[in-house]
């Protein structure tokens, strides 16, 4: 861990060191001069789709501790396996969805 953060600082030293920020300063500047529907565009486009995972995600978490309280209500020593084959995005991966189907046919 501590060559990430070895690496990370190294990165952050560089990035200050061409003038990284005020690169992109400008060039936002320009593309906002030069093409604002572009512009506007993109950040409404962005914020949607942050908005959209984050209530998913928030979606996700709900409805899989709505489904936690139920199975500890109805089987109370049942271990609870799907905390961890959930995923940040409130997927579950493809191999925690098939053994959920060969246990549900037997």
């Amino acid at each position: 861990m501590n060559q990430y953060h070895e690496i990370i600082e190294a990165d952050k030293a560089y990035l200050e060191e061409v003038g990284m920020r005020n690169i992109l300063q400008q060039f936002v500047a320009d593309a906002m001069e030069s093409r604002p529907g572009n512009v506007y565009e993109y950040m409404i486009t962005w914020a949607t789709k942050i908005q959209a995972s984050s209530i998913s995600l928030l979606k996700g978490i709900e409805h899989r501790n709505e489904e936690e309280d139920a199975t500890a209500k109805t089987h109370p020593d049942a271990s609870d396996h799907s905390e961890h084959d959930t995923r940040l995005d409130g997927s579950s991966p493809s191999w925690a969805h098939s053994s959920k189907r060969t246990s549900s046919v037997e």
